[in-house]
């Protein structure tokens, strides 16, 4: 037994390195895909393209939402780099390495290399985070800038700081940290109570009036944030309907509201660590030790950490912040140093079993999160380029060809901006085949037409379906999640 925990702690020392290492590899390999946009990454593109930096500093067109900051790192991306996948996914791609470092460092904060590996082996090759480390939306800058706040605020000496005016001016600057991801206000109140939480158990009062300026100066610039943008944005129609389910109960009272809330919170802890029932339980475990371990040992850091946690759940209660995992997604690197301090509470028992069947546990955790299989496969989800290619493949031009109305943004990012836009010149005077029409009318019309879809309800897509097969020989194909029906007429 001793030789084998002289081995792990001889070796694990390194892991962080090399989890670092794969992990950039890993995002590299999905960027180089280049895969096609989505509807979201389309219709964000679309506005990108179509205004200029103060117009992004208005509502958005196609119901999308984003803060002024990040529009305008895609605008000058998109500026240097052109208009395709490359240049609109470089921002996220170069944030999600950077967090990888930064969540390294937070690790350190509460644990050796020995154990500071796991949870960051779980970031770097955990699906969610790799597909939105390369996706078009502000999910990978928001993971970054969560980081990043929650570094300062944990290593921050508010007590006795090496230049009290840079330490002051710093943390009034941090407050633009909201223009560029809306998340950052959870974050910044929890460092804003943290440090007046320290001031006041030190009785050093007169650093209170300070940091309650500074905290002031947040306040402002989040509610300037708010009236001017994100009330319209929150209280959107389309928004409330579409995440409703997505938010939680505030006060659950019966037993559907805390299993309400119970799989909202447990969704985003499955896509945190897996689905295994061993990885369930084992982050449980280690998220409600290391709650306990901050809380009574380093109060101050425990609410950096874990405030955020309850301001979401208030604000999802309000209905003004989902729990979609996506929309979420800051707030899984937070649990992750939570689950860190946990780890190595843990891991500072005096049983070399424990530690042992703790690296088990972990390892074995690990093995089944990790999507490794993105260093030798591409990362690919609803491929509508493929789509067009294999419409042109079978000879059919745009005059019969049909893009389902739901992902017309789609068709026109590659028709009309794409930098190879030329290669679908043949496809670009398609019809766009209505969401509600009459498609028993439409499938009457076709000779050898050809109809692509994305993600569409079953139950439209099953009409639409029945109408061309009731006149039509219809072949199907699948490709990656896009559907395509080339359709002859009987």
């Amino acid at each position: 037994m001793r030789v084998v925990y002289k081995y792990i702690k001889a070796n694990t020392k390194w892991l962080p390195y090399f989890v670092i290492l794969a992990g950039i590899v890993l995002r590299i390999n999905v960027f180089t895909d280049n895969r096609s946009l989505i509807l979201d990454e389309a219709n964000l593109a679309l506005n990108i393209h179509s205004k200029g930096y103060l117009s992004l500093l208005s509502a958005l067109d196609y119901e999308q939402f984003a803060p002024p900051g990040y529009l305008w790192l895609l605008k000058g991306s998109t500026t240097f780099f052109g208009y395709s996948e490359y240049g609109f996914r470089i921002v996220a791609l170069l944030a999600g390495i950077v967090s990888l470092l930064l969540l390294y460092h937070s690790n350190r904060v509460f644990a050796a290399n020995t154990v500071a590996w796991y949870s960051l082996a779980l970031f770097a090759a955990g699906d969610i985070f790799l597909y939105y480390g390369t996706a078009v939306k502000q999910y990978s800058t928001d993971i970054l800038i969560t980081i990043a706040l929650i570094i300062a605020g944990l290593c921050a000496d508010v007590i006795n700081p090496s230049s009290p005016k840079r330490f002051y001016l710093g943390w009034m600057l941090a407050g633009f940290s909201i223009y560029f991801s809306m998340p950052a206000v959870f974050i910044l109140a929890g460092i804003g109570l943290s440090f007046i939480y320290t001031i006041w158990c030190s009785k050093n009062y007169s650093r209170l009036w300070p940091l309650l300026g500074i905290c002031g100066v947040w306040l402002g610039m989040f509610g300037a944030y708010y009236f001017l943008m994100l009330n319209a944005q929150i209280h959107s129609p389309y928004l409330q309907d579409f995440h409703q389910r997505f938010f939680s109960i505030l006060v659950p009272l019966s037993k559907d509201d805390w299993l309400h809330n119970g799989n909202l919170w447990g969704d985003l802890l499955l896509q945190l660590g897996g689905n295994t029932t061993l990885a369930i339980v084992f982050h449980l475990t280690l998220l409600a030790t290391g709650t306990i371990y901050l809380l009574y040992k380093h109060t101050s850091k425990g609410i950096v950490l874990l405030l955020p946690i309850l301001l979401l759940h208030i604000a999802s209660g309000l209905q003004m912040y989902t729990l979609l995992p996506r929309v979420s997604l800051f707030i899984m690197p937070v649990a992750l140093i939570i689950m860190t301090a946990g780890l190595s509470t843990l891991w500072q028992l005096k049983y070399k079993t424990i530690r042992i069947a703790l690296l088990a546990i972990m390892l074995v955790s690990v093995y089944n999160a990790a999507y490794v299989r993105y260093f030798s496969q591409p990362l690919l989800h609803e491929e509508f380029k493929d789509g067009m290619r294999l419409v042109q493949k079978n000879g059919i031009n745009g005059k019969h060809f049909h893009v389902n109305g739901l992902i017309e943004n789609v068709f026109m990012y590659y028709t009309n901006i794409h930098p190879n836009k030329d290669e679908w010149a043949s496809l670009k005077d398609a019809h766009i085949a209505p969401i509600w029409g009459n498609y028993d009318s439409l499938a009457q019309t076709f000779t050898r037409d050809a109809v692509i879809y994305a993600w569409y309800p079953d139950d439209l897509l099953k009409r639409d379906n029945d109408a061309y097969t009731k006149y039509c020989k219809v072949d199907t194909n699948y490709i990656h999640g896009i559907k395509l029906y080339i359709c002859t007429k009987k």
